[in-house]
Parts: structure tokens; sequence; C-alpha cells
């Protein structure tokens, strides 16, 4: 193994390097190989209805979060939970286009087959890992220390915030499970890292033209030490930890779809081979019995 800087290195850390021509990342799926038992074209059926799916998903929820919020103006994107939700459904939705772009335009998916990731390719990539760390992150902070019950009694305002604070994590995970084939690389936590940083900028700015908080727990003027060791806590331990977790959860999930789609394609040539066997008996047969009946017939 090479240095941190090596090129060997480079490309884990960097969103281009797949280990397969790159266009087949975007238009395959571990559980549409599992459905397909190795047909090549009902594969790509199947991924492309999955991946239709979680588009649809994702445009439902962006249109529903800016139709419910269409009233707070810019302020909308100064909110983590919104501009991550934002940059969830843009993977989700840029990554489906990508994929009929390959599917559908010959001059793209003819191109030449390398595993370099072209530069779109490779920040959609970035948009479906950040969107699945961060939306988590918003989920668990919002329920254990934000929500109360108090605030949230309507149907209509427990549908909204479920929506914000769970519903598209859960959107945003089971794409990467069922319907994308891109790798899940621990190196990769600097992106959701480098987007906390980010936010942190977005609030200290707000809090510069404004004087006060986005959130009461990151008070850059009344509580500065608190909101600073906030930051750190989230950076530095949650969201690597949250990472390493959807690292686990998608080793596990497709291992095991990997596992059923070897398992049915090696099934399906075993009973095409034992067909094709058969069919050899068959003839064989036919034509012993058309020789004993052609020697019997010379022989009178």
């Amino acid at each position: 193994m090479g240095g941190v800087f090596s090129a060997e290195q480079k490309a884990y850390w960097l969103p281009v390097e797949v280990d397969r021509p790159w266009q087949d990342v975007w238009t395959s799926s571990p559980f549409a190989r599992m459905i397909a038992k190795g047909n090549a074209s009902l594969e790509t059926t199947v991924d492309t209805a999955l991946r239709s799916a979680f588009a649809a998903g994702a445009f439902a929820l962006i249109l529903q979060s800016i139709i419910f919020k269409a009233g707070d103006g810019v302020e909308y994107l100064q909110y983590l939970t919104d501009l991550t939700l934002v940059l969830g459904c843009a993977g989700s939705l840029f990554g489906f286009a990508l994929h009929l772009c390959l599917r559908f335009l010959p001059s793209l998916s003819q191109s030449e087959k390398t595993s370099q990731q072209p530069w779109y390719a490779a920040t959609i990539w970035v948009f479906k890992t950040v969107g699945v760390d961060v939306t988590f992150f918003t989920f668990l902070l919002f329920w254990l220390l934000v929500y109360s019950p108090e605030n949230y009694t309507t149907s209509l305002s427990l549908y909204k915030t479920s929506l914000w604070h769970g519903v598209i994590w859960v959107c945003l995970l089971f794409e990467w499970i069922f319907a994308t084939d891109l790798p899940f690389r621990p190196q990769h936590v600097i992106y959701s890292v480098g987007w906390g940083i980010i936010y942190l900028f977005i609030s200290l700015i707000h809090y510069g033209v404004t004087g006060g908080y986005i959130y009461a727990v990151l008070d850059w003027g009344g509580a500065p030490g608190l909101a600073a060791g906030l930051f750190l806590i989230i950076l530095f331990v949650a969201l690597p930890l949250l990472h390493a977790g959807h690292l686990g959860l998608l080793y596990v999930t497709r291992g095991c779809a990997e596992s059923a789609a070897g398992a049915a394609v090696s099934s399906g040539g075993e009973a095409k081979a034992e067909r094709e066997k058969s069919k050899t008996s068959k003839r064989d047969l036919e034509a012993a019995t058309s020789g004993a009946a052609a020697a019997a017939a010379g022989g009178q």
C-alpha cells in the first residue's frame, strides 16, 4: 500500500475511481442482478424501474418541502435540514438523469470504457454520500434533542416534520441499498465532514449579518464555546460514526444481495445445463431407436 498521497490511495479518497467501467455502475445494482438472474435485459429494466421509483420519491419530497415552506422565503435555505434535503434529493434526481442518458444516448453509453468517472458523475456520487449521512444526523438530532409533543399537535404538523426528519433519510438509504452500485467508502466521510464545515460558515455568516442564531445550540453570541464544541463533536465524532454505520449496513445488505444474485445465476445456469442435457439425451434416444428400427427393417 502506498502513502496517503500516493496515486493508489487517491483513488479511494477522490470520488472518481470505480472498480469497473463507470457506465456499468450507473446502469446496474445488486438488487436488480438478484431479480434478473443473469438476464442482462431484465437487469437493466429492473434497475431503471428502481431508480425511477426513488427519483419520483425524491421529487415528491423536495416539492412538498418547497410548498410547505414557501412562506419562509430565503430563510428556507438557512436550516441544515432543508439544505441537506435539497442536496440528497438532487443526488437522486441527477443520478436518475445520468442513468437515463447512459441507457438512451449511444454517444455517452458507448464512450471510452474506463473506471475513471467524469466530473458530473463524481459530483453526484458526493451528493448521494453526503445526503444519506447528514439526513440521518438531522433525523437523530431532531428527535432526540428538538422534538417536543406540544409543538406538533396536528396530523399535518407531524406529517411535515416526519418528511424532513426521517422519511428523506429512509428514501436515500433504501436507494443506496436497492438501486445504487456506487462504492460506499470509509474515506468518503471527508465529504460529509466538509458539508458540516460549510454549514459552520453559514451559521457564522448568519450571526455576523443578523446578530442572531439559526439554532439555539449554535448561539455564537451568547455561548460561542458551546457552539464551537458542538461543531467539533459533530464533525469529528458524530458524522464519522454515522458514516461507519452506513458502511457496515451497506456491506451486509449488498453482500446478501450479491450472494443471492450469484446463487440465482448459478442455479439458472445449472437448470439450463440440465435442460440441454435432457434434450441431448432425448435426441440420442430417438437416434438409437431410429437406428434399431432401420436395422430391423433391413434384416427383414
